[in-house]
């Protein structure tokens, strides 16, 4: 029983690669069945694919709150991510501070990632403390030891 036509192709639409195989394509001429259902289907992706900036560099996505100072430091991305989204992607983003910090923390120190999941693919982007965050004082312990 034979296979049918097989179309293996790549069309660039709006900047965004799109790569697709036709499989078992019928008919008089099945290649140029397998043609057309490419571009059928390439015209379908090409309105329902974007791609867009969603972190920008230097974005607040968090901060610092010392409780010994009236200071708060806020977190920043040092890259920004540019990702194809499509209609129902699921993008989420989660701080993820490092647990072996040390205070005192310098300004511009990379202290993290902000992990975003975009579909079925995961991206950190280092994040840094916009300013200094000092240790806490003598008196500031010394009161909140008991």
């Amino acid at each position: 029983m034979p296979a049918g036509a097989n179309f293996v192709f790549d069309s660039v639409q709006n900047g965004i690669d799109i790569i697709g195989v036709i499989f078992g394509a019928e008919g008089k001429a099945p290649l140029m069945t397998a043609l057309k259902e490419a571009i059928n289907l390439t015209d379908m992706l090409k309105n329902q694919l974007s791609y867009n900036q969603i972190i920008n560099k230097n974005q607040p996505v968090g901060y610092i709150e010392l409780p010994w100072s009236n200071k708060k430091a806020d977190i920043i991305t040092t890259k920004e991510l540019q990702i194809v989204t499509y209609p129902g992607m699921n993008v989420s983003y989660t701080l993820d501070i490092s647990k072996n910090l040390k205070l005192p923390i310098k300004a511009n120190e990379e202290i993290g990632n902000l992990v975003v999941k975009h579909g079925d693919n995961t991206t950190e982007l280092p994040v840094i403390a916009t300013q200094n965050i000092e240790s806490p004082g003598f008196l500031y312990k010394l009161k909140n030891i008991f």
